[in-house]
Order: C-alpha cells, then structure tokens, then sequence
C-alpha cells in the first residue's frame, strides 16, 4: 500500500475539472497520486502486533491509574482512622495486610469510624482486584514485546516500556527517517529563529506517551554508573547545559536509538510485503 498525504489529493481536486469533494472524488484524486507520483510516495506496512501491544499498554495504564486513585482513598481513609505511619507502596499484599491488622484494632461500634472502615475495606478490594487485572494484562503483553529483541535491548526498556513504545509507534518502516521519529515523539526542539537570532524552544507537541516513555528510559541510563547515557548526561552539563536540558538531550539520543532497534525488528518480522494498491 502507499502512504496517500492530504496535501497531494488536495492539489490534484483543485486542477481537476470537477468541483466539491465526494468519496468518488476522493478516489479519483487517490488514484491520480498513485500514477503521477508513485516514485515520491512512501510505501505503507500494516499489521497487527503494535495494535494489540497499544491496547495492551493503554490498558494497563488505565488500570494503574485507577489503582492509584484507590491507594489515594486508602491513604486518606487510614490517615482519618490515625493508623500510624503507612508503608510506602501500598499496592503489595504485605502493605494491605499490616492496614487490615491495624485497622481490625479499632472499635467499629462508633458510627463514623465505621464508616471510614467501609471505605478502607473497599479501596482494599479495589486494589486487589486492580492488582489482579494488572497482572493478567502484563501476562498477556510480556511474550508480544519479545518479539523485540534489538529495542529490549536497550538499558531502562522493560517490556512494558517495549509495549508502549511499539504501541504508539506503530509500524516504524511507514517513519521516513529517525528525524521523523523524533518530532513524532516531541524530542526534536523546534525552531524559533528570528532575525540574526538562532533559537529553538521546548516541542510541546508530538505524542506524550513516546515521549514519557522515553523519559523513563533516560532517567534509569543517567542512574546508571558509567553507563553511556549517564556520560552522555554528564557530558551535556559540561556543555553548559542545565539538568533538564541536558535529560532533554539525552532523550533526543535515545529516540534515535530506539527507531533504528525497531527498524531492525520489524526488518526481522516474518511479515509479507507491502501491497501496491492505494491505500
């Protein structure tokens, strides 16, 4: 299939004889690209594994917010019933039987007290069972990212990281160039030159979810003694670049980093060649 831009069917309904847009105009247009630009146009690779890993990854994401939420209302439920000082990660089974204990000390008999212990109890529930659906979904999604050696490779890519990243890449052969990945992803910094000023500033665009992803992965390689990207980030600093324009740097890197591991996974995938009808 081709990749059909916007811009090209617009330009060939506005030399065309017939006014107004239509789906047989539309298509017209579509297939007068296809044969006047063929050689220009980008070829486009469809399947359905970065699908199913976007689902799965978006899933789970929605799951661990709501369990946040949860822990939020447990906290809040046990800071009224002054249970003392709460262990850090309240979603481990360890943590929510020590509140269970404490909890079970008080006297229930008081109206309000019991009360709050309802919600503690139910935000209990809530996070068991979330824990639960979060372990199925990663269940599901770990052999699906494995299919990624190169790019889980990659220091600081967990498979849920892998999952993310291929989600919400898609397939990466239809990215023209690493350049292209990284505007996508909202690394690249734009261009705000004026006059004999050269400047650029801070891509609020691109899709946040790549970039967190990468954030996450620049964030464990700076931890990491003697690790490239940690030198990488020292490097920066001594450039004269603040702390948070030097991670923004590190991320750039790594963009590139990740789209050539995808390229050559997908390179490896047992898929079929991309068909020439127009998309």
């Amino acid at each position: 299939m081709y990749e059909i831009p916007g811009r090209l069917t617009k330009r060939h309904r506005a030399h065309s004889t017939r006014t107004g847009k239509s789906d047989p105009i539309d298509a017209r247009s579509i297939a007068e690209v296809v044969l006047r630009e063929n050689d220009r146009l980008g070829r486009y690779y469809g399947d359905d594994v970065h699908e199913e890993l976007r689902l799965h990854y978006d899933h789970r994401d929605q799951l661990v917010n709501a369990r946040i939420q949860a822990i939020n209302r447990l906290r809040t439920a046990a800071f009224r019933l002054e249970l003392g000082r709460l262990p850090r990660d309240l979603y481990r089974a360890k943590a929510l039987r020590l509140i269970e204990q404490r909890a079970g000390q008080l006297d229930a008999s008081i109206p309000v007290v019991r009360a709050v212990l309802r919600e503690l109890h139910f935000a209990i529930a809530a996070i068991r069972l979330y824990n639960e659906q979060i372990a199925e979904v990663e269940t599901a999604l770990h052999p699906l990212a494995e299919r990624f050696p190169e790019l889980m490779r990659i220091t600081g890519v967990s498979s849920i990281v892998a999952a993310g990243l291929i989600g919400h890449t898609g397939d990466v052969r239809n990215i023209r160039n690493a350049d292209a990945f990284d505007m996508r992803s909202g690394v690249a910094p734009l261009p705000c030159s004026s006059g004999r000023s050269s400047r650029t500033r801070l891509n609020k665009g691109g899709n946040r979810q790549l970039n967190r992803l990468l954030h996450t992965i620049a964030v464990v390689q700076r931890r990491i003694a003697g690790h490239v990207g940690q030198e990488y980030y020292r490097k920066k600093l001594g450039e004269g670049k603040a702390p948070a324009a030097a991670l923004r740097s590190l991320k750039r890197r790594l963009a590139t980093v990740v789209y050539y591991r995808l390229f050559a996974d997908y390179a490896a995938l047992p898929t079929s060649p991309p068909s020439s009808l127009a998309a």
